[in-house]
């Protein structure tokens, strides 16, 4: 295992440094690196339960006195790192300031947000400075400030990265926090300069909210009539603010972590001299209305709020990606090369869909579906047995993404649910898709294909021709299902003049098409609209944690059950045993749905689709209606909504058949899409950790909590 030496000057009191510290060295210890913090600093006088705090934090740590002993501590072959935002002040002088530049150490050398303070720059010397630097390889900075001021001395370039605190997911944070005690909400005022007017605005904030106000100093609450609290560690901190109602500070530590637990803040950035880098922050991730230049700008409550707060954790999770390409570069870890599948459809593996066209078309049976690490199939090609005739690469619906068609009048946008409650309620959404079965099942004595789970909680594609049959398809089955055979059976049907009705993903409904290489009038496709192709392997881990954990197998899961409402918050996923009671639990909490929801299990051809807003490849497509309580206010009762995209003639004949079992209004393109999303996901860097660490083993449901944005 490679170690990694953080070298810093670490003021062991200072909350923010030591989170910014402990995150970088839990971020490096991901990577499967040995971290050892150097700390050059004078000793530090600290309380047995602080030292013990401490020591929770940095197991692997040891206090620098002298330069031998700076040496001794470095092995060879190892990374040193110096980091800290304050590592190069200006008072650290003479042996210190050389030590923490390294100073003719014989070692690769590396400055990783590393900086100064910047109300010194007119003091500090530049020559030796300069002279110090250039032994470094690498330098980099998260102010912007320093980054300006180094670049005049440094001859390379300085990549601007994020704060250290956002390098980490919010739950892991949760591993070290310690709860703050509280029976009564309260508002947080953490205030570095003790500004009367910031004062002030917390006592308008008490008497708006009625709530009692706690400052984390004794002395200075009592004299202003707050609750003083004293906070000493780091790991108390994270609770007092993941405990707050409302934070009021003029402190980054609490504007970092009142944004890192999605706690409601204002922020008085009045003269706030060296914190430049975080009103810029606050604009990048939308939060410019939490700033206030002073605190008489405070109009109302309201102020407090976050904006679109439900997505503030992606935004900034945005800010990382830098750092951790920079980290990834300084610790060797090879850029992802793009690889192309092992198959003759000549595409990347990074784009392939897993639609399963090529597999299926091949005349030999050459190329098998074949599970990679992640769990995630891919085609696999048996050279031996492969002829070399080009149809896998002709199906490719990368290659060439064969869509419903553009005809003139349409799409046509609907709004609707299925009149019979019941029904609905048996459906995730509005019921659209039984309502379509109905019709081919009943009243053309055909077939319906949909996925549905088999006796081994595979969700698997399968076809029915009874109503009996067809309710396993029904629900949604957040896991990309095993396609083998699918398209070869529906063919058969058709060729023998049945009727047949379609259900999948849209490139699922893509490759049907490009399979069949023609049209057949008798076929009817019904795209569900897609949020992202999970990993059957993580599905399947979960549903052994959860036979193991009761003792009994499971024989169905149900991801959305309404009995609460059909809204993201309020329904529940439902895990039917063999011997036992269901287990029910709210979606919003669940760590399977957490992951799903949040694109870290998702394939990664997810985040550059074919198939996203009029891109569509069924002649219906159907999805949640999202946002109808708005936009379509006569048609909500919290039961379940549907949109239906009506893509063709095709798609026409299918609604106008069945439009008689639903309850509908004309709606519109925009309307629809104004909740659901037009683009693909985007990639999640923090996907390639749940991967490594679930490969190494690590327990499935602990892993799956941890990742779990909404956990408390």
């Amino acid at each position: 295992m490679m170690k990694v030496n953080l070298v810093t000057s670490l003021d062991r009191k200072d909350v923010l440094e030591c989170l910014r510290l402990w995150s970088l060295q839990r971020t490096l210890a991901k990577r499967d690196l040995e971290v050892q913090i150097l700390d050059i600093e004078e000793k530090t006088n600290m309380g047995r339960s602080e030292a013990e705090a401490f020591g929770e934090l940095f197991p692997n740590y040891k206090r620098i006195a002298s330069r031998q002993e700076l040496e001794e501590a470095l092995e060879e072959e190892s990374l040193v790192f110096v980091t800290g935002v304050k590592a190069w002040k200006s008072r650290h002088a003479g042996a210190a300031k050389k030590a923490l530049m390294l100073k003719g150490i014989d070692i690769e050398k590396y400055a990783y947000n590393v900086g100064m303070d910047s109300s010194e720059y007119g003091l500090i010397e530049k020559g030796p400075i300069k002279k110090l630097i250039q032994e470094f390889k690498s330098i980099s900075v998260s102010k912007p400030e320093d980054q300006k001021y180094l670049a005049g001395l440094y001859v390379k370039e300085i990549p601007l990265l994020c704060d250290n605190t956002l390098l980490l997911r919010t739950n892991e944070y949760n591993l070290i926090l310690k709860k703050y005690n509280s029976i009564r909400d309260y508002i947080l005022l953490d205030t570095r300069k003790k500004d009367p007017k910031l004062i002030e605005l917390a006592k308008k904030v008490k008497r708006d909210t009625g709530l009692r106000v706690i400052t984390l100093d004794g002395g200075f609450a009592l004299k202003h009539g707050f609750q003083g609290e004293t906070i000493k560690t780091s790991q108390k901190f994270l609770g007092v603010v993941k405990g707050a109602k409302y934070v009021i500070t003029d402190n980054e530590r609490s504007v970092m972590f009142s944004m890192i637990y999605k706690r409601p803040f204002l922020y008085v950035n009045e003269n706030a001299e060296g914190q430049e880098w975080l009103a810029k922050l606050l604009k990048d991730v939308k939060l410019k209305g939490n700033m206030l230049a002073n605190a008489d700008e405070y109009q109302g409550i309201e102020q407090f709020k976050l904006y679109n707060g439900y997505a503030l954790h992606k935004r900034l999770s945005e800010q990382k990606k830098g750092a951790y390409a920079h980290l990834d570069m300084l610790t060797g870890v090879e850029p992802k090369k793009d690889e192309f599948v092992d198959a003759p459809t000549d595409i990347l593996k990074k784009d392939c869909c897993g639609c399963y066209a090529c597999a299926e078309v091949c005349p030999v049976t050459a190329i098998q579906m074949t599970p990679d690490k992640r769990g995630h199939y891919f085609p696999v090609v048996d050279k031996d047995t492969c002829i070399s005739c080009g149809l896998c690469k002709k199906s490719c619906v990368i290659q060439q993404p064969r869509l419903a068609g553009k005809e003139e009048t349409y799409p046509k946008a609907i709004a609707a649910y299925h009149k019979e409650l019941d029904t609905r309620k048996g459906s995730t959404s509005g019921a659209m898709f039984p309502g379509f079965a109905r019709h081919i099942i009943e009243d053309k004595h055909g077939y319906v294909a949909g996925a549905k789970y088999d006796e081994d909680m595979n969700v698997v594609s399968d076809v029915a021709n009874t109503m009996e049959g067809v309710k396993a398809f029904y629900g949604s089955k957040y896991c990309k299902s095993l396609l083998d055979g699918s398209y070869k059976r529906i063919k058969e049907l058709l060729d023998q003049g049945e009727y047949v009705l379609f259900s999948g993903l849209p490139c699922e409904c893509s490759a049907l098409r490009a399979f069949l290489r023609k049209d057949y009038e008798k076929l009817f496709i019904c795209e569900i609209i897609c949020h992202a192709g999970p990993s059957a392997k993580v599905f399947k881990a979960y549903v052994k944690y959860l036979e193991d954990k009761f003792g009994s197998k499971v024989t169905n899961v149900t991801f959305r059950q309404k009995k609460n409402g059909w809204q993201a918050h309020q329904t529940s996923m439902v895990v039917e045993f063999q011997d036992r009671e269901p287990l029910r639990v709210v979606n919003r909490s669940n760590n399977y749905y957490r992951i799903f929801a949040n694109d870290y299990i998702a394939r990664e051809s997810c985040t550059s689709c074919r198939f996203t807003y009029l891109n569509r490849a069924g002649d219906v497509t159907i999805g949640d209606f999202w946002g109808i309580q708005e936009i379509h206010p006569e048609m909500y009762d919290n039961q379940g909504a549907s949109f239906v995209l009506i893509n063709n003639k095709r798609g026409q004949e299918l609604w106008d058949m069945a439009k008689d079992e639903f309850i509908w209004i004309d709606s519109s393109v925009e309307k629809i899409f104004k909740k659901n999303h037009r683009e693909p996901i985007s990639y999640k860097m923090d996907s390639d950790e749940f991967f490594h660490r679930m490969e190494k083993g690590e327990d499935i449901n602990q892993l799956l909590e941890e990742f779990n944005d909404l956990k408390k």
